[in-house]
């Protein structure tokens, strides 16, 4: 996130006054912990400056550094109070998936921490690669500094979203998402997800990776030709220890819940073939 967003963020707030959802298009190149002066660093791959406490990495050469996420929301959160409409303007902060691996690993995951506790980063669906947090304000409705342990992934945005509102009855009949807008408003009637489903899929329907989350018990896997590792999360929230031998029965519900969940993949017919004619008159 950097000075780009904010600007641009002031004006669409004062020119609308409803709603904002700014991109965070800085976020994989522009590094910066809070309260450290940031200098300007040209760098590739792994080669970043981490050097006397100086932590960019700027991957373009001439590229002014970001400032950090907390002061860029905290702008936008201000904008907000100054134009009078906190009270009326739900704001949502999360991030896509875990830290970056690869030639980054040692930035994201190891200088950062990027991955706290969990096991894996973005890519996998361990929970370091597929866990992260979520922080929504709505002053006068959500309760200032309260957490929640409720398990919840993107599909249940829309229908959050929706019943806040008051456009549930524009959702589909059929979707996966559950709304926790009673979580965020102190209710008491939140439902629960049956279980969570997470697939990566190659040529020819093969399931590359796999993931299941049944309650406290989280079953992985990272190959098409890897049996499914499983994992009690309230004992290893860290997947360090692979209980999956220990516990057929789980096993058994765990694999009935793939094989329920998986949908088969969409036939694509070719299309008419087009030319230049066809667009240009």
């Amino acid at each position: 996130i950097g000075p780009g967003l904010t600007a641009p963020a002031g004006r669409v707030i004062d020119a609308r006054g409803r709603i904002l959802m700014p991109g965070m298009f800085d976020a994989h190149v522009h590094l910066r912990e809070p309260g450290f002066e940031a200098k300007e660093t040209i760098a590739t791959g792994s080669e970043a400056a981490i050097n006397g406490g100086i932590t960019g990495l700027v991957m373009m050469p001439n590229t002014k550094p970001a400032i950090d996420s907390a002061t860029v929301v905290g702008q936008v959160l201000d904008k907000l109070d100054q134009l009078g409409i906190a009270d009326n303007t739900i704001v949502f902060f999360s991030s896509d998936n875990g830290p970056q691996l690869g030639a980054w690993a040692d930035i994201f995951v190891e200088y950062f921490d990027g991955n706290g506790p969990f096991r894996g980063a973005k890519t996998n669906f361990y929970e370091g690669g597929i866990r992260t947090p979520l922080l929504v304000r709505w002053p006068g409705k959500i309760k200032p500094a309260s957490v929640s342990e409720f398990v919840g992934y993107f599909p249940d945005v829309m229908p959050t979203l929706a019943e806040i509102a008051g456009a549930t009855s524009h959702l589909p009949e059929q979707i996966d998402g559950l709304s926790f807008a009673p979580t965020l408003l102190g209710r008491g009637d939140q439902k629960a997800h049956d279980y969570l489903y997470w697939e990566q899929a190659g040529p020819n329907q093969t399931i590359n990776q796999q993931a299941v989350r049944w309650g406290n018990w989280k079953a992985v896997k990272n190959k098409a030709n890897d049996r499914l590792e499983l994992y009690d999360l309230s004992q290893d929230i860290g997947e360090e220890h692979n209980v999956a031998a220990q516990h057929p029965d789980v096993m058994q519900r765990i694999n009935a819940i793939g094989r329920q969940a998986h949908t088969p993949e969409r036939v694509y017919h070719p299309g008419k073939t087009q030319g230049v004619n066809d667009f240009v008159k």
